[in-house]
């Protein structure tokens, strides 16, 4: 029977033989139909893979905490099992209200009534609760404000996104 490592190793060569054959497959000018089907059916297997990814780490995630074991470190890379609820229908606007509510009443000095902090730094230190992944470019043109003064732009890209009809 073949460790997981060789396994693994075998998937990789295997992965690696595909790609040398879709990159010889384009240079011969198939056509586009071919081309097109060809990156749906790659998708699919893109599918596939984190399936098998899903599954495989989730048997692992239950030998570990049989193990009673909540992290690990293998090779240069290290396993830790985290815990967190999924968090889904977030009302922010009311979640931001009473975040800025205690902003407000943090920034009172207590002894003396002043206001240490102005509706600018509290604005800012609303980022200290909030992380977002993205800034909304339109939105912001919107108001007049240009996000690649605000940012490091890199390449303008184009992707494709394949979407598969629900069953």
């Amino acid at each position: 029977m073949e460790t997981g490592e060789e396994v693994i190793r075998r998937l990789v060569k295997t992965i690696m033989d595909a790609e040398k054959a879709l990159h010889e497959f384009l240079d011969s000018s198939p056509p586009i139909e071919d081309i097109a089907q060809s990156l749906v059916d790659l998708n699919e297997v893109k599918g596939q893979v984190s399936d098998m990814y899903g599954f495989y780490s989730s048997k692992v995630l239950s030998i570990l905490q049989s193990a009673e074991i909540s992290d690990m470190e293998v090779g240069k890379a290290r396993i830790e099992i985290k815990s967190a609820a999924d968090r889904k229908k977030w009302v922010h606007e009311d979640l931001a209200n009473a975040v800025t509510k205690r902003l407000i009443d943090m920034s009172v000095d207590m002894d003396t009534g002043e206001v240490l902090l102005s509706p600018a730094e509290i604005a800012k230190k609303m980022l200290d609760f909030v992380q977002p992944s993205y800034w909304r470019v339109k939105e912001l043109a919107k108001i007049g404000i240009n996000a690649d003064q605000y940012c490091e732009v890199g390449e303008y890209k184009q992707n494709i996104i394949v979407r598969r009809e629900k069953l």
